[in-house]
């Protein structure tokens, strides 16, 4: 009786023995929950600059292209050349506007009148602004002031023979002997229908008012009969070096 109540101490001290030897020998607790981070707030930033919608683009006037005059060196041909161009294409957009203006109030006599008077005039101001001189020339003509000469009535004949071959060089440069003064010549074509309401046929594209008023100013006009593409004549620009 007495040993089996001994064995039963001894069974439940092993059961305790064995029971808490695991969480002293071997077994942790379970770790803590780390501790929460603080979350940190990111700097203020500045307030985001907005910018202004660009404007659209305005469309470019073509008879503003050429306002500004390029660099001129008289050394260079390149640089004489390209100022012939200048001239010329502003002399011609200068001309075509005041023109159009003209046209616009309803009267052809005033637009033949204003040509008649204003084109020279146009022409020396351009070219005394900038040391040259520039004049049109033509092989008919209708202003007696714009009849070409003999030489010039060749090389009028060898532009025609560039343009039907389709040479990529149609402007002609000639130094004078003395290599003061270099004169370029540049063709004036037929480019735009406009320009057959005084230069076209007599009888197609030429009002009979119009033709009654050409015959008045002009009496010696030979300036019709031309179509589109036509050679008109040719601008004459001479340059004079400086001293």
């Amino acid at each position: 009786m007495r040993s089996r109540y001994l064995f039963g101490a001894h069974t439940l001290l092993s059961l305790l023995i064995f029971t808490t030897s695991a969480a002293f020998f071997g077994c942790k607790k379970a770790d803590p929950p780390p501790p929460q981070r603080r979350k940190i707030s990111p700097p203020p930033q500045p307030p985001r600059r907005v910018e202004a919608p660009k404007p659209a683009p305005q469309p470019r006037n073509p008879e503003d292209s050429y306002a500004l005059p390029p660099v001129f060196n008289f050394e260079r041909d390149g640089s004489v050349l390209d100022m012939a161009n200048w001239l010329s294409t502003r002399t011609a957009t200068v001309m075509m506007r005041t023109l159009r203006q003209e046209m616009a109030g309803g009267s052809i006599e005033k637009a033949i009148q204003t040509c008649q008077k204003t084109a020279g005039h146009i022409e020396r101001q351009f070219g005394k602004s900038h040391n040259a001189t520039v004049q049109r020339i033509s092989h008919r003509n209708r202003n007696p002031a714009n009849l070409a000469s003999s030489d010039e009535m060749k090389l009028i004949r060898q532009l025609k023979q560039k343009i039907a071959m389709d040479s990529p060089t149609l402007h002609t440069l000639l130094p004078s002997e003395d290599k003061k003064t270099k004169t370029v010549y540049l063709p004036i074509l037929v480019a735009m229908p406009t320009c057959l309401k005084c230069h076209g046929s007599p009888t197609k594209d030429i009002e009979p008012e119009t033709l009654a008023l050409l015959k008045k100013y002009y009496p010696q006009d030979r300036a019709t009969g031309f179509r589109i593409g036509d050679v008109r004549g040719m601008w004459k620009i001479t340059f004079q070096k400086s001293p």
